[in-house]
């Protein structure tokens, strides 16, 4: 069985992603690791769970259901849906549906409140009184009682491995009786389980994400070496941020053309421009260059100096939120 790599949502100072994380594991299991690059690293997948989360709130104004992951995920890669709780067919009646799923090997992404897991399941926090979403895989039942933690397994129970994006110091996920987590969750008005199913290897072929091809991610960056430059017009819906990883502060409404300044050394699928933002001409690079690059004469080269004290504002405030700033100035100068 397919397990798979686990994501925190605890390397942020607000931890309210816990569906966007259950998610990316959900589908890095429904396509047993297809979806995404083999040398995927988990803060990469981090990141593409908050561009998930951007599909349907840009602001991060606050926790997610799963209507809102499917629908980013049916957003972002075109032509998948997840198997809906929504649909008749697709819910999970009682006990026997919802374990018959783990037991054929789906992944399931499920939501209830926090308060209704048992203590030490709830060990990663102080406040327990809020919803949640955990992403679970997996039946067996256990032979020998044994100490799990705090918690003593009985044996002859069934057991569920559940990875909880709350998680971290070297947590992977854990078994649990599943008569527990079944407790957790929550249930729609005709009492079937509140649980988005993904059935291991359904997706059977690599899919790229939508925003490689049609919305490339721009993202202010430091350094500032340009050596030549030309246009480079990426299409309408690009959105730009201020730091990796961080929230949309502006979406290209058409097609617009900015300065290029060429690849970073050792990326070759970044390309390196020049955007105006908040008044100001600052260095980004966008992700996968798929827009046109034209032969225009390019705009005069900005004020490097200004602009770096411009900047350094900037990347001081993302660095203080804990994002990664890539030093883009010294990898051109190095070409």
């Amino acid at each position: 069985m397919y397990t798979p790599r686990f994501l925190t949502e605890t390397k942020e100072p607000i931890w309210n992603d816990c569906v966007w994380r259950s998610t990316v594991m959900a589908l890095d299991k429904w396509s047993i690791g297809r979806l995404f690059d083999k040398d995927a690293t988990p803060q990469s997948l981090i990141r593409l769970s908050e561009r998930l989360r951007d599909e349907v709130d840009p602001t991060n104004s606050g926790g997610a259901s799963l209507d809102d992951a499917s629908l980013a995920v049916s957003r972002m890669w075109l032509g998948l849906e997840v198997h809906d709780y929504d649909e008749p067919a697709s819910r999970l009646r009682d006990e026997n549906d919802f374990k018959a799923v783990l037991w054929d090997g789906s992944g399931l992404v499920i939501l209830g409140d926090e308060l209704d897991f048992p203590r030490y399941l709830r060990r990663w926090t102080t406040n327990d009184d809020f919803k949640h979403s955990v992403y679970i895989q997996g039946l067996r039942t256990i032979k020998k009682a044994h100490a799990h933690g705090a918690y003593q397994c009985k044996a002859g129970v069934e057991h569920t491995f559940i990875m909880d994006p709350l998680g971290r110091g070297g947590y992977k996920g854990e078994w649990f009786p599943v008569e527990e987590i079944m407790r957790f969750v929550w249930r729609l008005s005709d009492d079937s389980f509140y649980a988005a199913v993904y059935p291991e290897g359904e997706v059977s072929k690599k899919i790229p994400p939508y925003f490689a091809e049609g919305e490339q991610d721009v993202i202010v960056a430091d350094g500032l070496g340009a050596t030549s430059s030309k246009l480079l017009r990426l299409p309408a819906g690009a959105k730009v941020f201020q730091f990796p990883g961080g929230p949309a502060i502006r979406t290209l409404p058409s097609s617009d053309t900015f300065a290029y300044f060429g690849f970073p050394k050792g990326e070759r699928d970044w390309a390196v421009i020049g955007i105006r933002y908040d008044g100001q001409d600052v260095l980004a690079y966008a992700r996968r260059a798929a827009g046109t690059i034209t032969d225009s004469p390019a705009p005069p080269r900005p004020d490097l100096e200004a602009l770096i004290v411009e900047l350094e504002k900037k990347v001081g405030i993302a660095k203080g939120w804990g994002a990664t700033i890539k030093d883009l100035g010294t990898e051109l100068l190095a070409l």
